[in-house]
């Protein structure tokens, strides 16, 4: 957003110009522990996600041992279905088929490498079949006994390609097991590879493709009188809905599957549901309700005896606490959670904590413990692998360094975040860092490289179609064009930036955009023009009830009439730009504009 920036540029002579600086992404950004995905409510449909993502404070991670398993096909607790296993009974003598029953019967136990051994025997089945190993080619073996465990074989492999990151290949044999089990009118197994589907698509960000296949499991499960089943499909269409920020409806959705798992006595999947419709309201930062909903969810966790669950929702309230501004309570809770989750060793829980307890030293300006807390975040996000947060304490540490004006270690921590944002493949974070990374650049006084890295952002957010940070970019290669003195760059990036500042609505940055308009065509004697742009600022920053953003501009409005030569209009709006300065208790300010109307001769109070 706007941020304030200071600088002095001659016109004649030496005057002051106070330019707002547009930057989205200015300041402290505060990447402390992007949301640990939360596990949903099981049942034999429900596929592996359906994990909502948590509000950007919360801890929001259940219980480890209780999330959502892969049931596949109406699989259930490991165990082939019914009908399955009579099947495979059917069959097991058949020897061109007994080895790859048992391989099923092998992941059914649980065996290591039953994964490998099941792709293994399939395809070596499939293609004593068909005679080739020719997906496209081959034909269902037409008796019912085959089908069903064949059915049941593309489910399992469909999983197994799912756990390992082969979504092509998982949607694939999904498929095939939903066109059997609609061949055998098995519906309990369609709703399941409906949900399955959806899961994958989920996954890809194809949210419309996930809500139809959703939608197809409600359906069947409903027809069938799976309430349980019913309450995962509306949580995986939450899920959805969240993933796309409908919230409204993602909450109503979380409510039906909270009203199942009431009915049916399921404490534990309602505590879940709490937990997300109280991450739901964090995200709207409608604390009343969030807190609300998660003290729900702490006190069935407590009656069950959960201890990992109260860990996570102790940080939840914590994080409440933080956005209320409550830093005491707000730590207190944090450290309650973080020795429940030393004790039970949890250690992603204690990562988040310790991110958590990093937020609330920085908002104390305490930088030492911040670092320290960043610190220890990113040791154990490194010992679990965990690139997505180790990407964020290692930004989070370069803001502390920032901070601190150690630029070098800075500009190394930025740098580390940025290459593990490339390998993720996470462009809105590698846009931040870019811009980061000119920043600091241009605080050394490195234009050329400030400039590179500004375009190096644009290009992404470009990419990304993210219109408010496109806008911010080009208003900082505005700033530095000008500070280069290539005016007629500056002038094309503050107008593309004020046009689609126009177009989201953000005035605010409008008024920052005009502003820096001003300082241009002031910059070039334009006064006209110049006099023009400050005055539209002006109006938006009065509209907006921005005081620091009206001083500045009468301010600048009084160096135009200074240049003009009426030193009368120039200190009557630098008398009411000291006064606003006053107002707001801006005394280095004050001081400034004070030495300006003694150098310039306005008369003194």
């Amino acid at each position: 957003m706007g941020v304030i920036a200071l600088g002095i540029i001659g016109i004649g002579m030496a005057l002051i110009w106070i330019g707002i600086r547009s930057s989205r992404r200015g300041g402290t950004t505060d990447k402390n522990n992007r949301p640990d995905h939360e596990a949903s409510p099981g049942s034999a449909a429900s596929g592996i996600a359906g994990s909502g993502t948590s509000a950007g404070y919360a801890d929001t991670r259940e219980p480890e041992n209780t999330g959502r398993r892969n049931d596949v096909a109406g699989q259930n607790d490991g165990q082939p279905p019914q009908a399955v296993s009579a099947a495979m009974k059917d069959l097991k003598d058949d020897t061109e088929s007994g080895a790859l029953f048992d391989a099923l019967a092998a992941l059914a136990e649980g065996r290591p490498g039953a994964i490998d051994e099941l792709l293994q025997q399939f395809e070596e089945h499939r293609a004593a079949e068909d005679g080739s190993a020719d997906r496209n080619n081959r034909q269902p073996d037409n008796d019912q006994a085959n089908k069903t465990v064949l059915a049941y074989a593309y489910g399992c492999l469909a999983m197994a390609c799912q756990t390992r990151g082969d979504l092509e290949s998982a949607e694939e044999y999904y498929r095939e097991a939903l066109a059997l089990n609609e061949e055998l009118d098995d519906k309990e197994s369609m709703a399941a590879n409906y949900s399955n589907l959806g899961v994958v698509f989920q996954t890809r960000g194809a949210f419309d493709d996930a809500e139809f296949m959703h939608r197809n499991a409600l359906a069947l499960h409903e027809k069938l009188g799976f309430k349980e089943a019913m309450a995962g499909n509306f949580d995986n269409l939450g899920t959805v809905f969240e993933a796309r920020g409908d919230l409204d409806a993602a909450a109503e959705m979380y409510l039906k599957a909270l009203a199942l798992h009431d009915k049916l006595g399921n404490q534990e999947y309602m505590a879940r549901q709490l937990g997300k419709l109280g991450t739901l309201h964090m995200k709207q930062r409608d604390l009343d309700p969030a807190e609300e909903f998660y003290r729900k969810a702490l006190a069935l966790y407590e009656e069950l005896d959960r201890e990992d669950g109260i860990a996570s929702h102790l940080g939840n309230l914590g994080s409440v606490s933080f956005l209320r501004g409550d830093l005491d309570e707000a730590e207190d809770l944090y450290r309650r959670s973080l020795a429940l989750d030393e004790m039970l060793g949890r250690q992603r829980g204690m990562a988040n904590q310790y991110g958590n307890l990093a937020k609330v030293f920085d908002a104390r300006d305490d930088l030492d413990g911040a670092e320290k807390m960043h610190r220890k975040a990113l040791a154990l996000n490194e010992k679990l692998g965990d690139k997505e947060n180790m990407a964020n304490h290692s930004h989070n540490l370069a803001e502390v360094f920032g901070a601190r004006g150690d630029l070098d270690s800075a500009e190394k921590m930025f740098r580390k975040a940025l290459a593990l944002n490339e390998e993720l493949g996470d462009k809105e974070e590698m846009a931040t860092q870019y811009a980061k990374l000119a920043e600091i650049f241009e605080t050394r006084g490195a234009l050329d490289d400030a400039t590179d890295m500004h375009l190096k952002s644009l290009a992404l957010h470009e990419e990304l179609g993210d219109k408010g940070n496109m806008a911010a970019n080009y208003g900082n290669l505005g700033v530095l064009f000008r500070a280069r003195g290539d005016l007629d760059n500056a002038e094309d990036m503050h107008f593309k930036a004020l046009a689609l500042y126009r177009e989201i609505g953000g005035k605010k940055d409008m008024a920052a955009t005009y502003s820096n308009l001003g300082n241009v065509f002031g910059t070039r004697e334009d006064l006209d023009k110049a006099e023009k742009m400050f005055r539209k600022a002006l109006a938006l920053h009065e509209e907006l009830d921005e005081k620091n953003g009206v001083a500045v501009l009468h301010c600048n409005l009084g160096v135009v009439f200074q240049a003009r030569g009426d030193i009368v209009a120039a200190c009557r709006s630098w008398s009411k730009s000291r006064d606003m300065f006053a107002e707001i208790g801006a005394g280095g300010m004050v001081e400034k504009i004070s030495d300006l109307m003694k150098n310039s001769g306005c008369p003194q109070d």
